[in-house]
Formats: structure tokens, C-alpha cells, sequence
């Protein structure tokens, strides 16, 4: 089975959503700056938040994606200082990102919405699975459907052995 137009399919992030991922980087250097200049000699707090920030400055420039591009040879995550390939034979699947044990919108949806039933949520971004527990994070918010609907026929024919999750609810 070929499809008409078998190009790659890109899902990228806003602008936005990139600034407010550098932020974090710079407001913990922020504080940890701030703390030597208000201190007289070393300081451990400041420290601290600096090399949190050089810790946080390192994720998001080598490993968190901001654009994601999936064709016939596998998933490229194109992230601000790097490029990670991921072939289709070392996949084992696309999932939801897993919900935290502790949610705070379900319980405060139970008490405001006064039901015994959580609130529905909205679905949670794309992680790639690779073996058994590694986990590559594609997207940190849910796609489009008609984004979904491109991808998961793509993958389909590309890589028949992936599973992949339910479509996100429009």
C-alpha cells in the first residue's frame, strides 16, 4: 500500500512554547546570581541554583525536542544543539506521556464539580519507546487530530511492528 503523498511528517513546537522552556534556565541563574551579589564571599544556596540552571540550560538544549519530523527511515528529534535519529526497528512504540501519581486539577475537579468521578483531562504529549524502559519525550502537549490522523496512517505503513496510542479526542 503506498500512499499518494508519502512525505515525512513534521509536528513542531510554538516559538512560545520554546521560550517558556528556556526561561526556567535563566531564572534559576537569576537567583543563583542574584544570591553571590547580595552575599559577601561563597554562598551554598546560590550555588545551588546555579548549577541547577547549567544542569537545566543542558536538558533543554540538548535534549529537549522542538521539533519532531518522522519519515521512512524513523523519528528525528531536532532539539536547539543537536539532532537524534531513532530508526524504525528500535521502536517499540508511541505513548501518552504517564500521568503523575498526585493530581491536583482531578481532585480539585471532584470537589468543585462535586461528583465522585474525576474531571476529564486533556491528553497528555507523545513519548517514544525504545526496548523495554527507554523513554524519548516527542511532544510535551497533545498533537492535532488531523496531525494524528497523517502520523498514525504514516506509521502504519512505515513501521507496521510500532503501536501506537488512541487518537486525541477532538
Amino acid at each position: 500500500m503506498v500512499l499518494a503523498d508519502d512525505g515525512p511528517v513534521e509536528i513542531s513546537e510554538s516559538g512560545v512554547a520554546l521560550g517558556v522552556r528556556l526561561s526556567a534556565p535563566v531564572a534559576l541563574g537569576v537567583i543563583g546570581w542574584a544570591g553571590f551579589w547580595q552575599s559577601e564571599g561563597f554562598a551554598v544556596v546560590p550555588s545551588i541554583f546555579i548549577v541547577l540552571a547549567v544542569v537545566a540550560t543542558g536538558i533543554a538544549l540538548f535534549d529537549l525536542p522542538r521539533a519532531i519530523l518522522f519519515d521512512t527511515e524513523g523519528v528525528h528529534r531536532r532539539c536547539l544543539l543537536r539532532t537524534h535519529m531513532i530508526e524504525w526497528d528500535r521502536v517499540g512504540a508511541l505513548e501518552r506521556v504517564p500521568r503523575a501519581p498526585f493530581q491536583p486539577r482531578r481532585v480539585f475537579g471532584m470537589i468543585l464539580h462535586g461528583t465522585g468521578e474525576p474531571s476529564v483531562t486533556a491528553p497528555k504529549g507523545l513519548v517514544l519507546r525504545v526496548g523495554r524502559k527507554r523513554r524519548y519525550l516527542l511532544l510535551n502537549r497533545a498533537e492535532r487530530p488531523d496531525q494524528w490522523d497523517l502520523l498514525s496512517s504514516r506509521i502504519k505503513i512505515w513501521a507496521p511492528h510500532v503501536s501506537i496510542p488512541r487518537r486525541p479526542p477532538v
